[in-house]
């Protein structure tokens, strides 16, 4: 979530807020992202696995 408020507040603060625009906040843009804090490093390594496959388009997560 950092990114995204990072985001809009830097857009704001120009005096561009995109009021009327959808912007869309995934994981290659860095708008969400998983804490991977209190896990294996087995579990980190499938999830980092993951999300460059997700990143690269390799796999397609549904939008519903």
């Amino acid at each position: 979530m950092g990114e995204v408020v990072k985001d809009i507040s830097e857009k704001t603060k120009n005096n561009k807020f995109p009021s009327e625009e959808v912007i869309k906040y995934d994981l290659k843009n860095g708008g969400v992202s998983l804490g991977l804090d209190n896990v294996t490093s087995e579990i980190k390594n499938s999830i980092i696995q993951a999300k460059e496959k997700i990143v690269s388009g390799k796999i397609i997560v549904p939008e519903k």
